[in-house]
């Protein structure tokens, strides 16, 4: 499908204050005001903060009163569980309180719902077995902030309930012991942006009563890493510290059982986000998609090398297994759309099906958005409810529009941009109608068209060493803070482009009498871009510049983003 190319026209008085300010390239000044910065003092902290500039946790809500109570659970001997999300970010969660409550002596356990028996958040059912099994305190982790009924429950049965999330919340707030929770609009904590692994941190660092630095605090940040990372909260403020230097830990980690799982993948080297957004994270999250999400997180707690290996492979196979269940599913969502949906009139796609695995809808959800450009929501109908999952983009909010259709859901949860929910069957067809109904207002046709966002138009004779060195200092991308985009004009497809891989696109540009190799990932399959696959051929190139280290030799590399036949009015 066509993009559109949405050039930032840049602010030329705030990037000429930056550049001065910070001594960089007028380019890398252009990057940071698109990003949000504007002073010279917040792009600096953006790109040379440090972990001593972390946020004391003493100024989370009910941090003091979460941390007395459980200091008094551990000195009385109680049991304590720590309920726990399914996804990684919640698995990384369970593992930095497991590890740190048991560490001060704490008699503790983790449970977490099954993805497609339970669903998502605070469940009664568990909590009436964790009475039953003796447990006098529960906390969770990386849920519970829409949990009324079940604090209550909690209440009623004389738990005592602390919730730690991240997750935006209605007004009628749970009744728990203690609520942690950076958008609590009672407290003003700097940082909204935490994924549920930051919060779980900031408590553990609360109960050791330690600075970062400490050596058993600073070992967690590969698991905080890891669950910021891979729950796409923006890398922005906090969590870009947390996965910056935790990239460095995780790259250097000794727990056992990520070494196992940098083995069953093949991972060497310095981490980078890929490697978290698109090999640990997928394998941690299948255990949860297709099996048991305590894997993940005996895994990550592991002290036995044979067994975290044994793990490994498990995870690795699930992974394996949901990649076949998403690609069959994937396959017929859009064999629906093309019979079902008439796309000029639907701004928001939701189809349901019972044949569904509700542990990868989600994926989906987010292929089929990227494929045909607007927010998608999908249902897997299991028996008398439909579990869905749903992804948006732009200014179309998924969570407060859910809200406005709170009555037609038996429950929900989420993002602006990711959420869940459940509904029963009789009422999608109205459901449907009436988000449809919501979307018009907010969704134009113009925002159905793929944007490719662009920081800058640049000239080959601009992609020097100093440059991209500059542009790792941007590292490591994510929500809020994506690599960064160029545009060059007129440039020469020098030789015929090789076909690697089988779908990839290796050649030689030149632009401006400077010769750079490119390389097109997936360009290679593109029946819109034969012009491309011939020498001499003139193009318009979308890029990001990187550094190429071959065998110890260091070179300058574009990987391809987009590409146009310059001859042609793209307007």
């Amino acid at each position: 499908m066509k993009k559109r190319w949405n050039v930032f026209p840049g602010d030329p008085h705030i990037e000429k204050e930056l550049s001065q300010g910070l001594g960089c390239s007028p380019i890398l000044a252009r990057l940071l005001t698109r990003r949000g910065f504007t002073t010279v003092s917040s792009a600096k902290f953006f790109l040379h903060g440090s972990l001593s500039d972390l946020h004391s946790p003493q100024l989370l809500p009910d941090i003091e009163k979460a941390c007395n109570r459980i200091r008094h659970a551990i000195d009385k001997g109680e049991k304590i569980l720590i309920y726990g999300d399914y996804d990684v970010d919640g698995q990384t969660s369970i593992a930095i309180l497991m590890d740190t409550l048991k560490g001060l002596g704490g008699d503790v356990s983790y449970y977490i719902p099954n993805r497609v028996e339970e669903g998502y958040g605070l469940k009664e059912e568990p909590i009436q077995k964790s009475k039953e099994k003796g447990v006098s305190l529960i906390i969770t982790v990386d849920c519970g902030s829409t949990a009324v009924k079940e604090a209550a429950l909690c209440k009623n049965l004389g738990l005592d309930l602390i919730i730690t999330d991240h997750h935006e919340f209605r007004a009628d707030c749970p009744e728990a012991m203690a609520f942690i929770n950076p958008h609590r609009k009672d407290f003003d904590y700097p940082d909204k942006g935490l994924a549920g692994v930051g919060v779980a941190f900031k408590l553990a660092q609360a109960l050791l009563g330690v600075s970062i630095e400490d050596k058993r605090l600073y070992s967690y940040l590969d698991l905080v890493a890891l669950g910021t990372i891979a729950d796409v909260v923006p890398l922005q403020g906090e969590s870009r510290l947390f996965a910056k230097e935790g990239l460095k830990v995780l790259t250097e980690t000794q727990r056992i059982g990520l070494t196992a799982l940098k083995e069953v993948a093949g991972v060497k080297g310095k981490m980078r986000g890929y490697h978290v957004g698109f090999i640990f994270g997928p394998r941690l999250n299948a255990a949860g998609r297709v099996s048991d999400a305590g894997l993940g997180v005996k895994l990550l707690l592991s002290e036995n090398k044979s067994e975290a290996e044994g793990i490994a492979r498990k995870l690795d196979g699930y992974n394996r297994e949901r990649q076949a269940i998403e690609k069959k599913i994937l396959s017929h969502a859009v064999s629906m759309i093309d019979k079902e949906i008439n796309l000029k009139e639907e701004s928001v796609i939701v189809l349901a099906d019972k044949d569904w695995h509700p542990g990868v809808i989600g994926i989906v959800a987010s292929k089929i958005m990227d494929k045909f450009y607007r927010p998608v929501i999908l249902i897997a109908l299991k028996e008398d409810i439909g579990r869905g999952s749903g992804r948006s983009f732009g200014g179309f909010h998924l969570f407060q529009t859910l809200e406005k259709l709170k009555s037609r859901l038996v429950s929900f949860g989420g993002h602006r941009y990711a959420a869940g929910l459940n509904i029963l069957p009789q009422e999608i067809a109205n459901f449907k109608k009436e988000i449809n109904s919501l979307a018009r207002t907010t969704i134009t046709e113009e925002d159905t068209v793929p944007v490719l966002d662009v920081d800058a138009e640049i000239s080959f004779t601009d992609i020097e060493e100093p440059l991209v060195d500059e542009l790792a200092l941007l590292h490591p991308h994510g929500s809020s803070n994506p690599g960064p985009v160029f545009i060059s004009r007129d440039i020469e497809v020098v030789e015929k482009p090789r076909l690697v891989g089988g779908r990839h696109l290796k050649f030689f540009l030149k632009g401006n009498g400077r010769l750079i190799h490119a390389i097109g990932f997936g360009l290679g399959n593109r029946e819109d871009l034969d012009f491309l696959k011939r020498a001499g051929a003139k193009i318009d190139l979308a890029y990001l510049p990187e550094e190429n280290n071959y065998l110890g030799i260091k070179s300058i590399e574009l990987k391809i983003k987009d590409v146009r036949d310059c001859r042609k009015n793209w307007d």
